[in-house]
């Protein structure tokens, strides 16, 4: 049995909103019904079935339109009724029972033919059967109005039969009377038969009510007119009464009858409707499901929450309608690491995140898909302890701070490794030293415990508690510190600063009082918050880092496939190209040797005329000549430019065409500058070492007078252009590293050599990071402070190696 806690656990996280959500997408109060029933489970095999239960109907809502979708419209409340004896059916109701249950049974032969793709919903449906002879029974007496056929019985035949004869009758007698009353003018010429107490009559002006003998049913308001009905009609309208009377003593017998034989089934039709509530509530939850772009994780047997782009439900709906993204959310928690402790800025997110967690695990073990992706794994709790918001009681004599204990105390005596337990703003309520104290010995005992759970901070004693306690681990909810405002991420693996001085700047609080405020909490937890914020730039910056150097890799193996493929083509074009030189030499070779046989021949025949001999010899001479070069054009065309293609090895010149060894990419030498070369390029120019360049041929469509002069008119502009100031104050770390790196390149590139770095003094981080770099390259020669008057410590000097 679950001990979730509190008992209003479900208004706490949101879960109520949810069900709501999905109870207005039910189709009828039987799916309304098993929405409302549904409870927190802490069996693996049931939340399975129902997660792939709903999985594959949302498969069904999405994809397949052959479903035979139900109308969802059921007797069930008559279906109770009946079950006394001498109650029967209406014939509305037994109208709608065929139609459902021929509903229902269209269900389970679909699922009979599908049962390999939708294994899951048909293990709901196997077991059920669908009473036919009920549906046959029904089909044979209610027709499609939903009225009771004429040939239900025999009885009912003549009594209808007779009825309409003597309706006809009566029709036939009050025409003709309405017609002698108009000619006689006893009523208006345009008056037609009018109702009263349901008989015919003829609506007559008062002052000749008595021309036509009858029984007059009514007057109008103003006693004009009288309505009179004939005294030939009146009897057979008394006839036509009876013959009403029965016709409804029939059709209740009638209707016993059928509900007598429909009586023993009724167990039967009520499973048959407690399916049709199962499928109109799958189908709810799988809409809703649709709704929040919900799947089914991976289901473990062990405790463990590793959810990957999760994101809160009700966020979701409600960032759709402002036309707004939610921020996903990575969390893991496992046997290693299975408590985490949460801090960072006020509207930082934290409370989000663990409401998030808390929310998705309850619906998850209510059977409900969760909004985060499928490779997602998450365990089965037996319990889920949760303390969210201000419980303070008038009635019961307890302040915040109070019920916070009383929470405390029973996390403490029930939870246990099956538990999982959500903590917000851990500690606070009462004085921050001793509620931070016995906060730290609460975490402690659960975490001795075995207990999983996710705890929201801002002491710092539980942050340094979260990295001491071995299966404990800090996150951080990230801050935009240029910005100063929330990312809503969270950062597992360290602590997170409040970030309180900053954001009390942000808002104008007075520089002094700031101060005074650091001086009087103490240098170690300045130095501490600082380390934090140091970390959390450091972290940033390595993470775009890594997210260059991966789009970089990526762009890397694309070119690398792209080259290989082009290599395969070369070499198989180059084959093709060798086998069709061959044939083609060794067609002139033979065409070569049938010349060389001829002239043989005519040799020997013409021994003795030494000026055919002569002119034989010329001939063959003539021969050789033109199959040789016939032989070296086609080489050529298979080499054409091998002369070329040996390396020259002289000095480079300013104006030079080159390409970067093992490369294709052509530009030219705008500027030799010692061992290094600008080479200007289509559209950018770089500087390469000249023992990395070797000559190329001038590319056609090129012309070096235009892309020398245009270079070089580039370089003088960009001179021009150039400061040798640059001022980093106000940027984070990564983006004030980007701009280093490009101005020491320019000014090395235009030969400057001094430029100054102003990125204030602060804490030093960012001079840090400034001077890291520029030891770090080849280019810069030096580095220092400027002098105390023009700066100091708040200004690196940069000496370039040129």
């Amino acid at each position: 049995m679950s001990l979730n806690y509190p008992k209003n656990i479900e208004q706490k996280i949101g879960f109520d909103h949810i069900r709501n959500h999905i109870v207005e997408l039910c189709q009828s109060d039987l799916g309304k019904t098993h929405i409302h029933e549904l409870q927190f489970s802490h069996s693996q095999e049931s939340i399975e079935q129902s997660l792939n239960c709903c999985t594959e109907m949302k498969d069904i809502l999405t994809f397949d339109k052959d479903f035979p979708t139900p109308s969802f419209s059921h007797v069930w409340q008559a279906v109770q009724a009946i079950k006394p004896d001498e109650t029967f059916f209406q014939p509305a109701d037994l109208f709608i029972l065929r139609k459902s249950l021929l509903e229902i049974h269209d269900v389970l032969n679909y699922f009979k033919k599908h049962e390999d793709s939708y294994p899951a919903l048909f293990s709901l449906t196997e077991s059920i059967a669908i009473p036919r002879e009920v549906c046959a029974a029904i089909e044979k007496i209610i027709d499609s109005t939903a009225q009771l056929k004429d040939n239900a019985s025999k009885q009912l035949v003549e009594i209808r039969s007779a009825i309409r004869q003597k309706k006809h009758t009566v029709a036939r007698i009050m025409a003709q009377k309405l017609s002698a009353a108009r000619k006689e003018g006893w009523c208006e010429s345009d008056t037609e038969l009018s109702m009263r107490n349901e008989r015919l009559v003829i609506p007559m002006q008062t002052a000749f009510k008595r021309k036509i003998q009858g029984f007059v049913h009514d007057e109008s308001m103003s006693g004009k007119t009288s309505f009179v009905e004939p005294v030939e009609a009146f009897e057979i309208n008394n006839h036509i009464q009876s013959l009403h009377f029965e016709e409804q003593k029939e059709i209740v017998r009638i209707l016993k009858e059928i509900t007598t034989f429909i009586r023993p089934f009724v167990s039967e039709i009520e499973v048959a409707y407690s399916l049709l509530g199962v499928f109109d509530s799958l189908q709810a939850k799988a809409r809703f499901a649709l709704r929040i772009n919900a799947n089914k994780p991976q289901i473990v047997p062990q405790g463990e929450i590793s959810l990957y782009n999760a994101r809160h439900p009700l966020l979701i709906i409600s960032f759709k309608q402002q036309q707004k993204q939610v921020v996903p959310l990575h969390v893991e928690l496992n046997a290693e690491q299975r408590l985490l402790v949460i801090s960072g800025p006020n509207a930082g997110g934290k409370s989000v995140c663990l409401k998030t967690i808390a929310l998705l695990q309850y619906m998850l073990q209510c059977g409900l898909l969760i909004p985060a992706d499928t490779h997602s794994k998450v365990g089965i709790f037996c319990n889920l302890f949760i303390d969210i918001g201000d419980e303070q009681s008038l009635e019961n004599d307890l302040s915040t701070y109070s019920s916070h204990l009383q929470n405390m105390k029973y996390f403490i005596n029930h939870a246990d490794n099956k538990t999982l337990v959500c903590i917000d703003e851990f500690g606070t309520g009462t004085e921050p030293m001793l509620g931070g104290a016995i906060a730290e010995s609460v975490l402690e005992t659960l975490h001795n415990n075995g207990v999983f759970g996710v705890i929201t901070t801002h002491y710092t004693n539980l942050k340094h508690a979260a990295t001491a306690l071995k299966f404990a681990i800090n996150g951080a909810m990230l801050f935009d510190l240029q910005e100063l405002k929330p990312l809503y991420k969270l950062r597992m693996g360290s602590a997170g600063s409040s970030f309180a001085f900053e954001i009390a700047a942000s808002i104008g609080l007075p520089p002094l009082v700031i101060e005074r405020a650091k001086h009087k909490i103490g240098k170690e937890h300045v130095d501490f918050d600082k380390n934090l914020k140091k970390l959390e730039e450091e972290k940033q910056y390595i993470f775009k880092k890594k997210e260059s150097l991966k789009r970089q890799q990526e762009e890397i193996q694309g070119l690398k496939k792209s080259y290989s493929h082009k290599l395969e083509e070369l070499s198989h074009k180059r084959k093709e190209l060798l086998e069709q030189t061959q044939r083609e030499v060794k067609a002139i070779i033979d065409g070569a040797n049938k010349s060389i046989e001829n002239t043989i021949r005519t040799i020997k025949e013409e021994q003795a005329d030494k000026e055919k001999t002569k002119l034989a010899r010329q001939k063959l001479q003539e021969e050789t000549q033109l199959t040789e070069r016939a032989i070296s054009k086609k080489l050529q065309k298979q080499t054409p430019s091998s002369h070329k293609q040996q390396k020259d090895t002289s000095a480079l010149i300013i104006g030079d065409y080159v390409h970067i060894k093992e490369q294709s990419a052509i530009g030219q030498i705008v500027e030799i500058n010692k061992r290094q070369a600008l080479v200007q390029y289509s559209h950018s120019s770089l500087t390469i070492a000249l023992q990395n360049l070797e000559r190329a041929q001038k590319p056609r469509h090129e012309h070096k007078t235009h892309l020398v002069q245009s270079s070089t008119e580039t370089i003088a502009r960009k001179r021009n252009e150039f400061s040798p100031k640059l001022d980093l104050r106000g940027k984070r770390g990564d983006e004030a590293l980007y701009e280093v790196k490009d101005f020491v390149e320019t000014a090395y590139m235009l030969q400057v050599r001094r430029v100054e770095i102003l990125h204030g003094k602060g804490y030093g981080i960012l001079r840090k990071l400034v001077r890291d770099y520029l030891l770090s390259t080849d280019i810069v020669a030096s580095c220092s402070d400027a002098p105390l008057d023009l700066g100091g410590e708040g200004i690196t000097v940069v000496d370039m190696s040129i």
